[in-house]
């Protein structure tokens, strides 16, 4: 199994771990670390451009995923910030469909989340 495709499936599994919503398979601290980790890629890279919106996206997240789990919340998107820049390398520079395919379900299922908190 490459490398890419095995990071997509860790990167899987934990995030199936935590406790789903009923509009989402993902978190807010999830979705944080993800938007997080987008720009974190776009700085880097040159093919990903940056979005501002990125940012405001993530403390949304973060702010809500604080209000549901504390402080606790803010070193789980820390310690996932770093995966999801890999998982858009592993999208982008190296082609892996698990990744790609896991990367499009985050970001359709992190919008939808992030625009529905208040």
């Amino acid at each position: 199994m490459p490398r890419s495709a095995f990071l997509a499936c860790l990167i899987l599994a934990a995030l199936s771990a935590n406790t789903a919503t009923a509009q989402s398979a993902f978190t807010a601290a999830d979705c944080s670390a993800f938007w997080y980790g987008r720009d974190d890629y776009a700085r880097r890279s040159k093919l990903l451009p940056r979005d501002p919106g990125d940012i405001a996206m993530a403390k949304k997240d973060e702010a809500a995923a604080e209000r549901d789990g504390g402080s606790a919340a803010r070193s789980e998107i820390a310690s996932s910030r770093a995966d999801m820049m890999l998982l858009f390398e592993a999208s982008i520079e190296l082609n892996d469909p698990q990744s790609r395919d896991l990367m499009n379900r985050m970001t359709k299922d992190c919008t939808d989340l992030t625009n529905a908190l208040p």
